[in-house]
């Protein structure tokens, strides 16, 4: 099965822009013969969309991207994240963290993220319902689970009274995905790779993971999409601090050796991002540096 990633730099709020960029990512995909196409965790939308949940259009305008973007799908169908409006509604809570299976001109099946972060960088709880149900479904005579972020988190911690991994297990997948939207901080890679190792192996089967990349205001993404083999080796790993539109053939289950900078080159990758992006997403073009050597 090939898989494409489209590890993209998306703008939050930014609903036509991400849409178009989106569109594009497909397209080029498709043209590379790919069997599916995996977009990052809020993908639409940006994230994290904080309050623009609570604009009174904002979900609306989302969802009408989504069905735009679904139109326009062919027979290659595109998993892609984005924030689905909640049906019923708390007062604070008004949407879900949502992934979208779009094949044929339309949206065939939505998945919820379970579990809502609420530690660190992160207050998802605030905005988002959680789902109640992990969910498969049959792809080329295979069961493909799907999860975002969070998800497969919770392992070896008790943060959350859910294992959704867990649960997936009982499902028995031939291939897990994961939609994420997962800041950068001196290790975390090393972290990521330990964890989605261990989730491997207790699932049994491969894992296709595509995160985001970009500065949105404080966080950083640094990419590195990947996919592991069921012993927990990476066998595809895609750019970091780089956007990447990549294709891996998940058969090819051959050890994939990475490249990673040194902590302080990554460090430094992850500075030049960060401001990068936000004087290039706010639309500044001058800045004011005050140094000081005083206490």
């Amino acid at each position: 099965m090939r898989i494409g990633y489209a590890q993209l730099n998306t703008i939050v709020g930014d609903l036509d822009g991400n849409l178009a960029l989106g569109m594009d990512a497909y397209e080029q995909l498709c043209g590379q013969g790919v069997d599916l196409i995996i977009f990052p965790e809020l993908f639409l939308c940006g994230y994290p969309p904080r309050d623009l949940l609570h604009k009174q259009n904002f979900l609306p305008d989302v969802q009408q991207a989504l069905l735009q973007f679904a139109r326009q799908v062919g027979p290659t169908p595109a998993l892609i994240g984005y924030a689905e409006i909640d049906p019923q509604p708390s007062s604070f809570r008004k949407a879900y963290n949502s992934a979208a299976w779009c094949e044929g001109g339309e949206i065939s099946q939505i998945f919820r993220k379970r579990l809502l972060p609420t530690y660190d960088v992160f207050d998802e709880d605030r905005y988002f319902s959680s789902g109640k149900v992990p969910l498969t479904r049959i792809f080329k005579g295979r069961k493909v689970a799907v999860s975002i972020c969070e998800d497969v988190w919770n392992v070896d911690s008790s943060l959350h009274s859910q294992n959704p991994i867990s649960e997936i297990c009982e499902e028995k997948p031939d291939l897990l995905i994961n939609l994420s939207a997962s800041p950068w901080h001196q290790g975390k890679q090393e972290q990521r790779i330990k964890l989605l190792s261990k989730v491997v192996k207790l699932v049994n089967c491969p894992l296709c993971y595509v995160n985001s990349i970009g500065g949105n205001d404080e966080l950083v993404f640094d990419g590195r999409s990947l996919a592991m083999g069921v012993d927990g080796e990476i066998i595809f790993q895609a750019k970091a601090f780089e956007e990447s539109i990549a294709v891996h053939e998940l058969e090819e289950n051959i050890a994939f050796e990475t490249t990673e900078s040194s902590a302080k080159e990554s460090l430094r990758k992850a500075l030049v991002l960060g401001v990068r992006d936000y004087a290039h997403k706010t639309g500044f073009t001058k800045a004011l540096i005050g140094l000081s050597g005083g206490i």
